[in-house]
C-alpha cells in the first residue's frame, strides 16, 4: 500500500488544516482512521460564533428547542476538546432565565451570562494563555482583583457592547486601570456609544494597557440623540508609540469624538493614517465643520494623512 502521507503530516500542519474548515467538518474527519479519531478535538482554536450557531439549529424556530440544540452540541464539543486553547470564539443566544454552564468548562470557574447587564465572569480573566479573543454581545463592567491581565493576547474583539466601564476605588475616570496587554496589536471595538463618558474612560483605559498596539478600529452605534457631549478633563499623556492604523466608523462629530481624534493625532508618532466614515445621516454643514476642525489637529507623525469618507 502507498504511504499515507496526509496522516503522516506535521500535528501543526494538521491543525492548520483542520482550523481552515468549519467546527463541524472538521469534526467528520474522525471517521477517516483511528489516526484521525480525536484529532479534531485538540485543534488550539475553538470559533463557535454565529454562523456556527445558525448551522447548528437549522430547521428550529422555538427558543426552547435553539437553546437545546445549540448547548447539546456546545457542551458535547467542549467536553470531547483536549489540550489548550489559544483562540475561543463564543456566540451566546440570548433567552431569558437561560444559562450556560458549558463555559465553565473553557474557564474552569464560575458562569456565563448572556444577559448584556450582566458583568462577565471571573474566571474570562484566569485565560492568561490567549492569544485571540472575540467577546459577542458583552459588557466589560468590572476587572477582579486577582486579575493579572492578558499577556498574549495580540488580538482583541468587542462586539455589540455599547456599555463600557470599570469599576474602580478611585474617582478618577481616567486612572490606569491594570488590564495589561503587553503583546495586544490589534483593538476592534464594534457598536458602542463614543459620545458616553465611561466608554471613553475605558478606551483611554485600554490604551494606556496595550503599548504595543498597531491597530485600532472602532465602529461607533447608531446616531441617537445626545443630551450630555460636554468636553472631558483629559489627564492622560501617554504616548500611542506604534499606533500606526486608525478607523473610525459612523463619526457623528460630537465633541468627545473630536476629541479622541484630536488625542490620537497629537499622541501616535509613527501614524500612518486616520479613516473617518462620516454617519450617513449627518447634514452637508456638519461634515464641513467636522472636516475643517479635524484638519487643524496638530500631528505627532509627520506622516500622518487623515482621510475623510462620506459614507
Amino acid at each position: 500500500m502507498e504511504a499515507d502521507r496526509i496522516s503522516n503530516l506535521p500535528l501543526d500542519l494538521t491543525y492548520n488544516i483542520l482550523e481552515c474548515l468549519p467546527l463541524q467538518e472538521a469534526a467528520k474527519t474522525s471517521v477517516l482512521s483511528q489516526h484521525w479519531r480525536f484529532l479534531w478535538a485538540s485543534i488550539p482554536q475553538l470559533v463557535l460564533d454565529e454562523s456556527f450557531c445558525a448551522t447548528i439549529v437549522n430547521g428550529k424556530s422555538e427558543p426552547a428547542d435553539i437553546s437545546l440544540r445549540y448547548s447539546k452540541v456546545v457542551n458535547s464539543i467542549l467536553l470531547s476538546h483536549v489540550g489548550p486553547i489559544s483562540k475561543f470564539v463564543l456566540f451566546v443566544p440570548s433567552f431569558p432565565g437561560e444559562r450556560y454552564p458549558w463555559v465553565n468548562y473553557v474557564f474552569r470557574d464560575g458562569e456565563f451570562y448572556p444577559n448584556l447587564k450582566k458583568k462577565l465572569p471571573e474566571c474570562l480573566f484566569t485565560c492568561s494563555g490567549l492569544t485571540h479573543l472575540t467577546l459577542i454581545g458583552c459588557k466589560l463592567r468590572s476587572l477582579p482583583p486577582s486579575f493579572m491581565g492578558f499577556p498574549c493576547l495580540i488580538y482583541f474583539k468587542l462586539v455589540g457592547s455599547q456599555e463600557l466601564s470599570v469599576e474602580t476605588k478611585k474617582s478618577d475616570y481616567f486612572g490606569k486601570i491594570p488590564i495589561k496587554m503587553g503583546q495586544l496589536r490589534t483593538l476592534n471595538l464594534s457598536d458602542i456609544k463614543l459620545y458616553k463618558k465611561s466608554n471613553i474612560s475605558v478606551l483611554f483605559c485600554l490604551f494606556a494597557s496595550s503599548p504595543q498596539l498597531e491597530r485600532l478600529y472602532i465602529e461607533i452605534s447608531e446616531l441617537v440623540k445626545v443630551t450630555d457631549d460636554h468636553p472631558l478633563q483629559i489627564d492622560c499623556s501617554f504616548t500611542l508609540r506604534c499606533l500606526r492604523k486608525v478607523q473610525l466608523l459612523r463619526v457623528s462629530g460630537w465633541i468627545r469624538e473630536l476629541q479622541l481624534i484630536k488625542y490620537i493625532l497629537a499622541h501616535s508618532p509613527v501614524l500612518g493614517n486616520m479613516t473617518n466614515e462620516l454617519h450617513k445621516n449627518m447634514e452637508v454643514e456638519q461634515k464641513y465643520n467636522f472636516a475643517l476642525e479635524a484638519m487643524r489637529y496638530c500631528r505627532a507623525s509627520p506622516n500622518a494623512e487623515i482621510i475623510i469618507k462620506d459614507k
